[in-house]
């Protein structure tokens, strides 16, 4: 159904102390266009405020800047239950801080197919690397391209779901709660085909993250994703998780030969640091929790 209303939009941030990423997602956002929507409020909630944030927080007197400043760290699930608790516009987008838009249009694209489709509960936009500089980030990006690779072959909405960039109608927000747990991006696809909403996948909305440049922050990186289903498991019906997060080995299988070729021994590498991960969850299980312990090196 299409239509020339405007829909009002809240976007929400949830940041763990990252004064400078702040104020630089909040500058873009005021830059996007938005013929689509209209601009009703940006929250940003601090998961784990401290004194010295003061000096970036006096820098904002925009009336449709709302900043909770949380002293205690609960984690991204817990500050996502609290934008959609805060917010009654007819959208909420919920964006990372560190991230980059690839052009003006992003948020409006992110818009559009709940103005053609009133069935949708939920948008998920595009995310993709930055240029790699460092081997670490090298060896990353090597990992993603085997993502991009397996979800090209499985065709399986559900790994399109990204946490970065997500959109959210009323009707969805008002009954989703993250669980007080990792792997919010799965569970909010989930979610909303659980609960009866379509999902949307907007290629056209894209945006851009930088990778770790630790290898320390590598490693936590995969024991997040590799835990990802259990937690899933924990939550929904094991059946209603495997139908919709399967990963076929003759998938994984091409996309580790495909990217190999082009790229061998960052692939090795990633190889070998999954291996690691696979048998630390083994003997330790699987990282749940959603106050894990923050991939730094991503944030400068």
């Amino acid at each position: 159904m299409k239509t020339n209303k405007k829909l009002t939009v809240t976007i929400g941030i949830p940041a763990y102390f990252e004064g400078s990423n702040v104020i630089s997602i909040v500058s873009k956002i005021m830059s996007q266009n938005t013929t689509h929507f209209e601009l009703a409020k940006i929250v940003v909630v601090l998961d784990g405020y401290e004194d010295e944030f003061s000096e970036y927080l006096s820098m904002y007197h925009n009336e449709k800047v709302k900043i909770f400043k949380n002293t205690n760290r609960k984690g991204k699930s817990h500050r996502l239950n609290q934008i959609f608790e805060t917010s009654e516009t007819d959208l909420v987008i919920t964006l990372d801080t560190d991230i980059d838009f690839a052009n003006e249009n992003v948020l409006d694209n992110l818009v559009i197919p709940f103005l053609k489709n009133s069935s949708i509960g939920m948008v998920s936009g595009k995310s993709f690397p930055t240029t790699p500089n460092y081997f670490v980030e090298k060896v990353s990006l090597s990992s993603i391209l085997i993502w991009e690779e397996i979800k090209s072959r499985s065709k399986n909405p559900a790994f399109t779901a990204e946490g970065t960039i997500r959109c959210f109608c009323k009707a969805l927000y008002k009954q989703l709660r993250f669980p007080n747990k990792s792997a919010d991006d799965i569970y909010s696809y989930l979610a909303c085909t659980h609960l009866g909403f379509k999902y949307f996948h907007q290629k056209k909305s894209i945006v851009n993250y930088k990778t770790p440049k630790s290898w320390v922050d590598f490693y936590r990186g995969q024991i997040r994703f590799l835990s990802s289903l259990s937690i899933q498991e924990g939550e929904f019906n094991n059946e209603f998780v495997k139908n919709n997060f399967c990963i076929k080995n003759s998938d994984r299988i091409a996309a580790l030969l495909k990217v190999g070729r082009k790229l061998p021994l960052q692939t090795i590498v990633y190889i070998f640091t999954w291996i690691i991960a696979k048998i630390t969850i083994i003997i330790s299980g699987p990282v749940t929790t959603s106050t894990w312990k923050i991939l730094l090196s991503t944030k400068k």
